[in-house]
């Protein structure tokens, strides 16, 4: 069995409550989710998502580009994938907040 996204609570929570399947319609695109989340949440919260985007890079579940037909990315990811560029733009934005507090 591979790794399930609830072993990475801050990207868990997140993609549960910024970029779920409703994401676009209440946020707008990926930037202003990130951006959203940084208003709203502690920076222990921030650094949490930090972490574990960092994480889930390293254990190569972020892709360049999603890959749906991929079972390991399937069995992670619930209902949208990040891919690298969503990855560094949220490492942008989470270290620009870190360095704004």
């Amino acid at each position: 069995m591979g790794e399930e996204l609830t072993a990475y609570p801050g990207l868990h929570y997140f993609m549960q409550c910024y970029w779920n399947q409703m994401g676009d319609e209440v946020h707008g695109s990926f930037a202003q989710a990130i951006a959203d989340f940084c208003a709203s949440e502690t920076q222990a919260f921030q650094r949490r998502l930090s972490d574990d985007l960092r994480r889930a890079d390293q254990a190569g579940l972020i892709l360049e580009v999603s890959d749906w037909t991929d079972k390991r990315q399937l069995a992670f990811w619930e209902d949208r994938a990040l891919n690298t560029s969503d990855l560094a733009e949220a490492r942008a934005l989470l270290e620009r907040q870190e360095f704004d507090s």
